[in-house]
């Protein structure tokens, strides 16, 4: 559906798109006690860089419902960025372990810049 295209900004998606996922996502919740497997053997990496409950776990059970793994971090604790790795570089390595990367930072430019 969005095939190479990053989610930053909802106002970069046109009606028509908001309506598709819409509609996909009442086909995930309708199937939602049947086992989807379309994600089997996919990896998702989670970055998150502040605190977050419910944004991280909403993901990570999506992406286990659908079949995939998660790696990731919930803060930048215990990473190489503190360290002096910049951001850049940490998404990178992440982009090298996994299909896709969710990210939560407070700065609103970090995913432009990547």
């Amino acid at each position: 559906m969005w095939r190479n295209r990053d989610l930053i900004d909802l106002a970069e998606f046109t009606r028509r798109d908001i309506e598709r996922l819409f509609k996909q996502t009442d086909i995930f919740l309708e199937a939602r006690l049947a086992p989807i497997r379309m994600l089997e053997g996919r990896i998702m990496a989670a970055a998150f860089f502040e605190p977050s409950t419910r944004t991280r776990l909403s993901f990570e059970s999506a992406m286990h419902r659908l079949g995939g793994s998660v790696i990731g971090f919930s803060s930048a604790e215990g990473t190489s960025l503190e360290k002096g790795e910049s951001i850049e570089d940490t998404i990178r390595m992440l982009d090298n372990y996994s299909d896709v990367i969710v990210v939560r930072h407070r700065g609103d430019d970090v995913m432009k810049r990547l």
